[in-house]
């Protein structure tokens, strides 16, 4: 966890002062040689060019490599227009936009639901739910959250 944590302030680091926002770091594939993804965005959108020059300033700070023990390889991609909302501050950011929520254990019988944020506000997103109503759902209960366009 703390190498995720090295990688995750890097990133930030050399996003920032290239104009960009991180919008998430993770770690995939085998042990033996682990891919290093970093979700990177822009206000009006971020460019393919916005991204090689993201990649290439990343594959140039050492401090990277040392999270590493054996080989790893680095993308860096746009988070998409179905991304995952990480934060509650991302539920609010993305108010009025259609969301897919999947609950820690079933709320009101269900697992999941899809929407459109109306409302997040004290750590409670509420959910016009796909003809049937708002849901009043608190974010502690959310495993996952993805845009769904």
């Amino acid at each position: 966890m703390q190498a995720e944590e090295a990688v995750r302030r890097t990133a930030d680091e050399v996003s920032r002062e290239m104009g960009l926002e991180l919008w998430d770091v993770e770690v995939v594939g085998p042990a033996s040689c682990p891919c290093l993804v970093v979700y990177a965005d822009k206000e009006g959108g971020i460019t393919l060019d916005d991204l090689e020059a993201l990649s290439r300033a990343l594959g140039a700070r050492s401090e990277l490599g040392r999270s590493f023990t054996g080989p790893w390889r680095l993308d860096v991609a746009s988070p998409g227009p179905e991304r995952r909302l990480r934060t509650f501050e991302d539920a609010r950011r993305f108010t009025g936009e259609r969301v897919q929520i999947t609950f820690k254990a079933p709320v009101a019988g269900r697992k999941r639901l899809t929407g459109r944020i109306t409302r997040a506000t004290d750590g409670t997103v509420v959910i016009e739910a796909d003809g049937e109503g708002e849901h009043e759902i608190l974010w502690s209960d959310v495993s996952l959250a993805k845009l769904r366009p």
